[in-house]
């Protein structure tokens, strides 16, 4: 009896792992999920370690790979040694750098740097030209795709929670709204101030 259930656990093994490939040296192929790490209970909140990478001869710490939630939203988390974290993905797929609660699809707690595409100090302004530069251009792109002529850009700053408090600029493409069409509004304590038109016209409020 032993010997038969002997056997047929030695099938069932065989049969289960037989898709995993475990070389002694190359690429480990993995044909079902590979799971790292202590598994949770999904009822209870918490933060755990899935995966520490300790880099080779270097005693600065390991990256760490960890895995969080709150009441709604889940966290992809990556940090290094003892810092704080270096980048964070949410399960409604926003992520953040230096920012553990990214609330918009790239929210950076830091400067930016852009390269600007121009090589040297000698070279002429770049043209306009359709679409995107390669490099050294934000642009705010029309929601029906890139190919579209419209499209809205806002810089702000200011009016977390208090709108008086919030100052903007406003750069809109191509509208058939014509508060909207080719324009450049500037605003102060959450108010225009000044607007460039799109025939170069400058007009104020005070």
């Amino acid at each position: 009896m032993k010997t038969i259930r002997l056997i047929i656990l030695f099938l069932i093994t065989n049969y289960t792992f037989s898709q995993n490939t475990v070389p002694t040296s190359g690429a480990v192929s993995f044909d079902t999920s590979l799971k790292i790490g202590n598994q949770v209970s999904p009822s209870g909140e918490g933060q755990i370690t899935r995966l520490s990478i300790q880099p080779y001869r270097h005693t600065g710490g390991p990256w760490v790979f960890k895995s969080r939630d709150n009441t709604s939203v889940a966290f992809l988390d990556i940090d290094y040694g003892i810092s704080n974290t270096i980048m964070s993905i949410s399960s409604d797929k926003n992520v953040g750098f230096g920012v553990t609660n990214p609330v918009s699809k790239l929210a950076v707690n830091g400067s930016l740097s852009l390269g600007g595409g121009v090589g040297n100090n000698t070279l002429p302004r770049p043209s306009i030209t359709a679409g995107t530069l390669s490099n050294g251009e934000i642009r705010g792109y029309s929601g029906a795709g890139h190919l579209y002529d419209d499209g809205f850009l806002r810089l702000s700053a200011g009016g977390g929670t208090n709108i008086s408090v919030k100052t903007f600029i406003d750069i809109s493409g191509y509208s058939t709204v014509p508060d909207m069409n080719n324009n450049i509004v500037f605003g102060t304590t959450g108010v225009e101030r000044m607007r460039l038109d799109k025939s170069g016209n400058v007009r104020y409020w005070y």
